[in-house]
Formats: structure tokens, sequence, C-alpha cells
């Protein structure tokens, strides 16, 4: 049975005694994106412009914590697959990667048309800005479940991953989850 926490927060969704079924394709579906309009700018007054007014908080917060986003952040740098850029390939040269249901020149088009599939470009400063965006998980009544606070300039993987874990430590472990996300396609291939 899910956690008393996600119960609370979508009993729709969360509520039931059934936690896992065989039958189903996902037990439980939810969706990610990010937000870079609410940012935080540095407090220039405070020796550290990072400075944060305090480290308590609630119990029953649907923040992920710093310590949290920077275990995630240094494990996916970890295991994170470094590819070597490629050089054009023609169409006649086209292939499948190991793993994935789509032809590699159609992945190269959806993650070069994704803004938010480019880590490097910048879509908030972190020369003025301490947090940068927002990304939240949602169930599929639009309750958030977790959210994080983004604080560097591109929309990195290590947010979603941590999402996710944080979302598989409240639910039995047999537990499927149905994941929308604008820019999965990227996510699966890079792992």
């Amino acid at each position: 049975r899910p956690s008393e926490y996600l119960r609370r927060r979508c009993r729709l969704c969360f509520g039931g005694a059934v936690a896992h079924d065989d039958t189903f394709v996902a037990d439980y579906i939810a969706c990610v994106d990010a937000c870079f309009t609410q940012k935080r700018a540095k407090n220039y007054s405070a020796r550290d412009p990072d400075h944060r007014d305090t480290h308590r908080s609630h119990h029953d917060s649907q923040w992920l914590t710093e310590a949290e986003l920077k275990e995630m952040e240094d494990e996916a740098e970890s295991i994170c697959i470094h590819r070597p850029p490629k050089p054009k390939k023609s169409a006649d040269n086209d292939s499948m990667e190991p793993g994935m249901s789509l032809p590699t020149s159609v992945l190269d088009d959806c993650g070069n048309s994704f803004i938010a599939a480019d880590e490097k470009r910048e879509k908030a400063s972190t020369q003025f800005f301490a947090d940068t965006g927002l990304m939240a998980l949602l169930c599929r009544h639009d309750h958030c479940l977790f959210a994080v606070n983004m604080t560097h300039k591109g929309e990195r993987q290590h947010y979603v991953l941590a999402l996710i874990k944080k979302f598989f430590q409240h639910v039995p472990a047999k537990a499927t989850l149905g994941l929308l996300y604008n820019i999965a396609c990227q996510l699966k291939r890079s792992m």
C-alpha cells in the first residue's frame, strides 16, 4: 500500500487497498515538468549570495532537500553515459540504439527540437538567481506529489531522477509508474 504521505496527497490515486496489479501497464500515472518563470534572486546583502533564511522544513513537506538532490546529482554523474559527439549520418546510415524503440535520426531531431532537452542552454542566469526554476511530479489529478528547487541553469536529469526515486520510496516495491515527461526519450537515451 502507498505511504500515508501519498494517500494524503491524492486519495483517488493512492487510497485504494491494491498497490500492484499485473494486468495494468502501470499502477500509477504521474507527470513531471519544469517551470523556469519561478526564480529566487541571490541575496547580495548576505555574506553568501546563495544564503537561505533557514534550513528548517515542515515535517510533511513535498519539497526534496538539497542533500537528496546532491546525492542524485552525484549518482547520475557517476553512471551517466558520456557519448562523444557523433558525426552527421546520412539517412542511409540511420540505425536503432540498443534499448530504444526509435531510430537515432528521430531521437536526434527530438533532442534538438526541445529547449528543455538542452541541459547546457541557459534558461535562468545563475549569476543573478540562486534558484533558477521549479520541477514537480504530479499525479494524474494534478496534485503535487513532490517538487524541487532547481539551482542549475538548465533542466538537468538528476532533478527528474530524484523525483522518481522519492516517489518509489513511498510505494510498494512491486509498484510500477507510468511517467509523462516531455523529454523522457532523452532521459532514457542517456541511461
